[in-house]
């Protein structure tokens, strides 16, 4: 039987053991957007970075999808609803609504007369929408010729890697578990006969 000073001798290395055994608050998950088109040149590539929010970060970066050989960045836009909006709710895992629709468009937005392309840009529009309730964010860039459109998926990327200071807590706990370990096998051996025969 384990004395009470074995006891808390081994307690210390429950702290070093619960970095190993859970995991690392959850960083940011990366969303790839999958396109479709029915009008037009269907966006190269969208993805976003997502993580709940909290006073440090907001919801949503790197929102960046990519039309017409134009980068157009949805950050803000995405960041201006309470929580992450309607997209936050619909992100595949989080299961907080129904069936959903996503659309997109795209084309000039001329903000002097009509047909001057000195005064234009490309409007790009996203659309989500569960049940009834609707929201569209909107970025803008410069001009792309032509209009375009269709619908969209969202879909969780590739998973991410661990940062840096997760792997290190990791290896400490380890270390820390395997010398723990050996100084206790140590303090258990029996000492070497040393006496004169």
């Amino acid at each position: 039987m384990e004395t009470p000073v074995q006891i808390l001798r081994f307690m210390w290395c429950v702290p070093l053991l619960l970095c190993t055994a859970i995991p690392a608050a959850a960083g940011p998950i990366t969303y790839d957007m999958v396109f479709t088109t029915t009008n037009g040149t269907t966006p190269a590539a969208g993805s976003f970075l997502y993580q709940d929010s909290s006073e440090d970060h907001p919801p949503f970066s790197d929102f960046i999808v990519t039309w017409g050989g134009v980068s157009f960045d949805f950050t803000t836009a995405a960041n201006s609803f309470s929580s992450g909006g309607i997209l936050a709710a619909c992100l595949p895992g989080r299961n907080e609504c129904g069936d959903t629709t996503d659309e997109w468009d795209a084309g000039l937005l001329y903000i002097g007369a009509l047909g001057d392309s000195s005064h234009s840009a490309s409007v790009l529009t996203l659309s989500f929408c569960a049940g009834t309730d609707c929201e569209q964010l909107q970025a803008f860039a410069a001009p792309v010729t032509g209009e375009s459109g269709g619908g969209f998926g969202v879909e969780e990327g590739p998973e991410s890697v661990p940062e840096p200071g997760t792997i290190t807590m990791m290896l400490i706990g380890v270390l820390a578990v395997v010398g723990a370990k050996q100084v206790q096998n140590r303090r258990h051996r029996p000492l070497p006969d040393h006496t004169c025969q």
